[in-house]
């Protein structure tokens, strides 16, 4: 608080100063300075208290004080203010469209934009709306194309017919064209115009032509005119609710499809069926639901409705008279297509005949490629220099691999000699060198001469003794050789070199063979057998053909397969895996049959209970048969071996009731004889 002590003063000094004269001048003075001191001492204490107020209230409003300092900031910042304006323009934007007023609020400043910026700059205008209106002007052109492509082709088709000539004279007399002459004739129908009329105010919301003329000559007029026959057949006909459908004006139809909120009116020409106005029907119901608000608030202005005409120009449909419908001659086409014929003839004579060519040209170049001690070089059959070789002197010609004199002139071969490593070449050049004598065969395997057989002690050594082999050969084996002093034990063993199944044997001279063998090996034993000298006769009755032996183990597995039935020939789940496995083993033995000769029959027995007549029963054998062999069948087993079971005269056996809903297969395979192995 201020101090109050300075505005007491003294009582020595109030009471000296009274006594005399000058003491009340002096009184005076005292008092006004005292005054002049209180004053002070009042301001000075105001001040203290404004003071102490501000400090309480700064205390108190500090947080207040600072948010109105922020707010005031956000106020006076531009940038601040535009980001927050950003961030809660999406939503309040959103807000005005669902209740329409931000529409209608930038309809006209978004026109006058609009308006503004094709005045001043139309080619950027223009440059951003190519990407929408191009496809579109192209979606149009394309659709003209169309329908004048299609005029052209029913013209040209009917120009040189005799239809067509009459025709052209009717256009003549009657002086239209004759493409409307032709359309007139060949139009099954067509959609002229589609009009879009609002239901309750009567008025025409958009419309669509199929030409640029019509003969309706005023829109609004026929719209008005036709909900007003609507409301008078709907106030006329009390209790129905159903409005007029259609009306016949001369050569055309007017067909009325009313919708719950608008009509949509079609003008045809022709014979429209019955699926166009199902057609018709599904575009109004489309627009109903594509513009359903803006039927419902439609007070005449069309901005809103802009986007029904391409459902409109969509019922513009148009269909031709199928040519069964026509004439049934075609006698005009007659010439035509003889020439066409006879020119798809010649083109295809031409093409066949390149190509019976080509195929020779490719045989003879497999032939040269195939052919021991021929190279193709080159192989360019349409140049000047057609064919490139190289020919080793010891192999065929090239000419006579070829087999064909035309091919071989037309090629003009040209040859260069070189020497082969080819193997029938090289054993070919070893016979012409080394002149072996008949009992030895000779084989070449990656550059090294085996040589099997008989030959004398000086063949033997004159061949040990070459310093130069032939060429294509690098080493000469001479370990199988058999010298004259050879044993003939040893001799028919390497004449015929028996595989280890095989037992070899000599008595008195007499070749005696027993064990397991392959077929090929059995055959080719004589060819063996006859350049062995001092052997006299050969058995091989212990001989077994191993191919036949394991056809033999596949039958007897065979044998034992049984399919089974249900009710009547219908098979039962579980036939499949047997089926499955019978399959495999019979395209096993027809395999085998390849490489043995031998006779495969199989039979297919079906079998039944005794229930039923006789026929029945041989009826139901008989599908049960055949029902397995179809089986067989698809999967790839060939049906021709496979005999259903029973034939004439065959009799099921006393027990068949244990296998009454079966059916079984017998195999017979029938081996042939053994070849001879000695041909004395």
């Amino acid at each position: 608080m201020p101090p109050t002590d300075s505005s007491v003063s003294a009582p020595g000094s109030s009471s000296g100063s009274s006594s005399t004269p000058e003491g009340g001048s002096g009184h005076a003075s005292s008092a006004a300075a005292g005054a002049t001191t209180s004053a002070a001492s009042s301001t000075m204490s105001a001040a203290g208290d404004r003071a102490a107020l501000e400090q309480v209230r700064g205390l108190l409003l500090a947080e207040d004080r600072a948010r109105l300092s922020a707010l005031q900031q956000r106020l006076d910042d531009p940038e601040q203010r535009a980001t927050e304006i950003a961030e809660a323009l999406p939503d309040a934007m959103q807000l005005g469209v669902e209740d329409g007023r931000l529409v209608r609020a930038l309809q006209r400043p978004v026109d006058q934009c609009i308006q503004r910026s094709v005045e001043r700059d139309p080619q950027g205008f223009a440059d951003a709306l190519f990407p929408v209106m191009g496809p579109a002007i192209r979606r149009a052109i394309s659709e003209a194309l169309k329908g004048i492509v299609q005029s052209i082709n029913q013209a040209v088709e009917h120009s040189l017919s005799i239809k067509g000539l009459r025709w052209r004279v009717e256009a003549w007399r009657s002086g239209t064209s004759f493409a409307e002459v032709v359309l007139k004739n060949t139009l099954l129908y067509r959609v002229d115009a589609a009009y879009l009329i609002h239901n309750d105010t009567g008025l025409l919301i958009e419309h669509a032509l199929a030409e640029t003329q019509t003969t309706l000559k005023d829109e609004d007029a026929m719209s008005a005119m036709l909900t007003a026959i609507q409301d008078f057949i709907q106030d006329s006909f009390t209790g129905t609710n159903e409005g007029l459908e259609s009306v016949e004006i001369g050569g055309r139809s007017l067909w009325v499809l009313r919708g719950p909120k608008a009509t949509l009116a079609c003008v045809i020409t022709g014979v429209p069926p019955r699926s166009l106005r199902e057609q018709l029907d599904r575009t109004l119901r489309d627009l109903h639901l594509s513009f359903r608000k803006q039927l419902e608030a439609f007070d005449g202005n069309k901005s809103s409705l802009a986007g029904v005409e391409p459902l409109l120009q969509d019922c513009l449909t148009l269909a031709y008279r199928e040519s069964a419908q026509e004439d049934s001659g075609r006698a005009q086409w007659i010439p035509w297509g003889l020439i066409g014929l006879a020119l798809l003839s010649g083109l295809g004579w031409l093409g066949w005949t390149q190509y019976l060519w080509g195929q020779r040209l490719d045989a003879a170049r497999n032939r040269l490629e195939q052919a021991p001690g021929l190279v193709v070089v080159s192989w360019r059959p349409s140049g000047a220099q057609r064919a490139h070789l190289l020919v080793d002197p010891l192999a065929e010609a090239p000419e006579a691999v070829i087999a064909d004199e035309t091919v071989s002139a037309w090629l003009q071969l040209q040859t260069r000699p070189y020497i082969s490593a080819d193997a029938p070449i090289v054993l070919e050049r070893v016979r012409q060198q080394l002149k072996p004598p008949e009992t030895l065969r000779l084989s070449l395997s990656n550059a090294v001469l085996r040589v099997r057989g008989q030959a004398s002690d000086a063949w033997i050594e004159a061949v040990q003794a070459l310093r130069v082999l032939p060429p294509g050969v690098d080493r000469i084996d001479l370990s199988a050789m058999i010298t004259e002093e050879t044993s003939l034990l040893d001799r028919v063993k390497a004449a015929i070199e028996p595989p280890d199944e095989v037992d070899v044997a000599i008595d008195d001279a007499e070749l005696i063979l027993s064990g397991v063998a392959p077929w090929d090996w059995i055959k080719a034993v004589p060819t063996g057998l006859s350049a062995v000298a001092g052997l006299v006769g050969c058995d091989h009755q212990g001989l077994r053909v191993a191919e036949l032996a394991q056809a033999e183990a596949i039958v007897a597995d065979l044998d034992e397969t049984r399919v089974e039935f249900g009710d009547n020939h219908r098979l039962l789940p579980s036939a499949e895996e047997p089926l499955d496995r019978a399959a495999a083993q019979i395209k096993a033995l027809v395999a085998l049959q390849q490489t043995v000769p031998f006779e495969l029959e199989i039979d297919v027995i079906g079998y039944s209970d005794q229930a039923g007549s006789g026929r029945w029963q041989t009826w139901l054998r008989e599908r049960r048969a055949e029902q397995v062999i179809r089986q067989l069948g698809e999967r790839g087993v060939p049906t021709e071996i496979l005999h259903p079971v029973p034939r004439p005269g065959f009799e099921p056996p006393e027990d068949s009731a244990a296998v009454a809903e079966q059916a079984q297969l017998r195999v017979q395979l029938d081996p042939v004889a053994l070849p001879p192995c000695w041909v004395g």
